[in-house]
C-alpha cells in the first residue's frame, strides 16, 4: 500500500498556509476528476530523541540493572504490558504491540511514565525525573 502523503502547515486567521505549497500542488495534479475526502487535525508531533534517551539510558537502564534482563528485553516487556493493542480481522480478535518509534510526543511522555510506575509499584525501583521528557 502506497503511504498517504503528509502536508503541514499553519493556520492564520483561518486560512491554511502550507509549508510547501509546491508539493501540495503537485500531488492535486495526481488526484485530478477524482473524489477526495480532505482531513485536517492538529499535527502529532514524533516521539523525540530525547525522551528515547531518557528511556533507554535512565528508565530502562535502572530496570535492567535490578532484574539482570538487557535493556532490549525490558524494552520489549513494557511494550507487551504498556502499549499492547487489539485488532480485528475476519471477526477474530488478535493482539498487536505497537512500537515506540510510532508514538507521538504525548504518548510516549505517558508511556515512560507507565514504565516508571511499573518500576515503582512492581520494582520498588526509583526512576529519577528527567529535566524535560517532551
Amino acid at each position: 500500500m502506497k503511504p498517504i502523503p503528509r502536508f503541514t502547515g499553519v493556520i492564520k486567521n483561518s486560512k491554511l498556509h502550507l509549508d510547501d505549497i509546491e508539493s501540495y500542488n503537485n500531488y492535486l495534479l495526481t488526484l485530478e476528476d477524482k473524489r477526495v475526502e480532505l482531513v485536517v487535525k492538529k499535527e502529532e508531533i514524533a516521539r523525540t530523541n530525547q525522551q528515547s534517551r531518557y528511556l533507554f539510558g535512565v528508565v530502562y537502564e535502572i530496570i535492567s540493572e535490578s532484574t539482570g534482563y538487557s535493556k532490549e528485553e525490558v524494552h520489549e516487556m513494557m511494550k507487551s504490558i504498556h502499549l499492547k493493542d487489539h485488532k480485528e480481522v475476519n471477526g477474530k480478535r488478535y493482539t498487536v504491540i505497537r512500537s515506540t518509534h510510532d508514538l507521538t510526543t504525548i504518548e510516549m511522555t505517558e508511556y515512560i511514565e507507565n514504565c516508571k510506575r511499573f518500576a515503582s509499584q512492581e520494582l520498588n525501583l526509583v526512576i529519577p525525573e528527567s529535566n524535560r521528557i517532551e
